[in-house]
């Protein structure tokens, strides 16, 4: 009896004095699966990530798009998305901001004109027999005058590029006015507001704008080759169009990191490993988007604006179907066909978002996998594979 106890005692001192726990074998084991699980995980959330990043870009595209609509519709006052260049590759959009209308300029007094490109004070293309009354084609501001009027401020608004070719002025300002588009280019290229305040030919060289169409009234009262279209008395107020502005309190938003608008593939005319790809009269973006230059680049000021009836609004109105064309960054960059069938295939998703400009509806649609047209679903509503 007493040995058994004096056995059990020992027993138990010896349990005590041992320490339980793993052996640095076992914990490197431990370690080793730890570390293999979480490596497996991590693959498995970025490939999900990476898999999702372009319908998410689509997504949020849309959900843009919509929110502009919106604003306009309850703030009862035009509202819209501007477009903005990816900072590394300018044939892509890679993040969007909200915008306003600006409010119309309409300083100084402007002067209609017939065309006088070297500022020789006698009317280009007069000729007493052919052309005895060549047309007003000239608006022109009184900046440089030694008269002191007000001044018109043009250059300064073309050097902020807030004055482009395509925007609309309205002469003179009153309800009896008429719109007419505008260029900041002579009829052979020359620039009409680059060159303004430098002295050629025989003075200094006002602010001009070139007037699309022709005004609508013939010259009066002034010989066919002089320069101002009608009497010296002749001067307009007037009303010019300002794109919109960044809104109070917005910042750009960015696209999925990987995700961008592919402008190129915008175009149903595209083809790779070429700059331009495709036609510009192809191209589902509207016209103004696109530089006049060749290649052709794409402009800062893409802009989409809704009325408050939450229709488009503005030249981009012209598509009646705008189509923006969502890829991987990748694929956008090594400029990739945007089939499946053609080589080298494209590494990432590709989604089309359609902007329906006469009705302000907004819709996603995958890329056709083998037509020739890439936006076959989103113009048809067929189901991809059938």
């Amino acid at each position: 009896m007493t040995a058994n106890r004096t056995l059990r005692r020992r027993f138990i001192a010896s349990m005590r004095g041992r320490r339980a726990g793993f052996t640095l074998i076992e914990l490197l084991v431990v370690v080793g699966i730890i570390l293999l699980l979480a490596a497996m995980t991590l693959s498995v959330v970025n490939l999900t990530v990476d898999g999702d990043k372009v319908r998410n870009g689509a997504r949020q595209v849309q959900s843009y798009l919509e929110g502009a609509r919106d604003r306009a519709i309850f703030s009862k006052r035009e509202r819209g998305v501007r477009f903005l260049l990816d900072p590394t590759n300018d044939r892509t959009v890679s993040s969007m901001v909200f915008v306003g209308p600006t409010d119309p300029w309409t300083f100084g007094e402007v002067q209609l004109e017939r065309l006088d490109a070297d500022n020789d004070g006698t009317a280009d293309g007069y000729n007493a027999m052919t052309n005895p009354n060549p047309p007003a084609v000239i608006v022109r501001g009184f900046d440089y005058d030694s008269g002191n009027r007000a001044k018109t401020e043009w250059k300064d608004l073309f050097t902020r590029r807030l004055l482009k070719d395509g925007a609309r002025i309205r002469i003179p300002a009153g309800p009896d006015g008429r719109w007419y588009t505008i260029s900041t280019k002579l009829p052979g290229g020359g620039d009409l507001l680059a060159n303004a305040g430098t002295t050629v030919g025989s003075g200094t060289l006002p602010p001009r704008l070139r007037l699309l169409p022709d005004f609508v009234d013939s010259p009066t009262n002034t010989t066919g080759d002089a320069v101002n279209a009608f009497t010296a008395a002749d001067r307009f107020d007037y009303v010019l169009e300002l794109p919109p502005t960044v809104l109070p309190n917005q910042e750009p938003v960015l696209l999925p990191k990987g995700c961008v608008i592919d402008l190129d593939r915008c175009n149903k005319s595209y083809t790779t490993g070429a700059i331009p790809t495709g036609s510009k009269g192809s191209t589902t973006l509207p016209s103004d988007w696109l530089s006049s230059a060749t290649p052709y680049t794409y402009s800062s000021q893409m802009d989409v604006m809704f009325s408050p009836r939450g229709v488009v609004v503005g030249r981009a109105t012209q598509k009646g179907l705008i189509h923006f064309f969502l890829a991987d960054q990748k694929d956008a960059d090594r400029q990739m066909p945007w089939t499946d069938t053609a080589v080298p295939t494209s590494q990432g998703d590709r989604v089309i978002v359609s902007l329906f400009t006469r009705t302000g509806a907004i819709s996603s649609h995958s890329v056709h996998p083998i037509s020739t047209d890439p936006f076959k679903l989103a113009e048809t509503g067929e189901v991809a594979g059938k």
